[in-house]
């Protein structure tokens, strides 16, 4: 989550059996939830999360997102006015997803 997931390092996908699929899912949630307990501070109206760095990043990222064929289990909220996209996580997601397409 730092810097909104604009670092080289950032990880942009797990790979992890279908079978652990959920179980992953739920632990990701939960230590999302304990890190931003406010529901307040997980969205646009907040400055506890950063921006995307320009209009352009965030027109490219939030178009990957709403071209998913993956189910969006948690985060998801576009404020384009903000640059701003919650912390999400995909589930589902093929190789051929727009999400896998960079």
């Amino acid at each position: 989550m730092i810097n909104a997931g604009q670092t080289c390092v950032a990880p942009d996908y797990i790979l992890v059996p279908r079978s652990f699929q959920d179980t992953l899912v739920q632990a990701l949630k939960e230590v999302y939830e304990e890190f931003y307990p406010d529901t307040e501070k997980r969205s646009a109206a907040s400055d506890a999360y950063s921006r995307l760095v320009s209009p352009q990043a965030h027109e490219r990222v939030a178009g990957l997102l709403e071209r998913t064929k993956g189910k969006v289990v948690f985060g998801g909220e576009i404020d384009k006015n903000t640059k701003f996209i919650s912390p999400t996580v995909v589930k589902d997601v093929g190789p051929d997803d727009s999400l896998m397409s960079e």
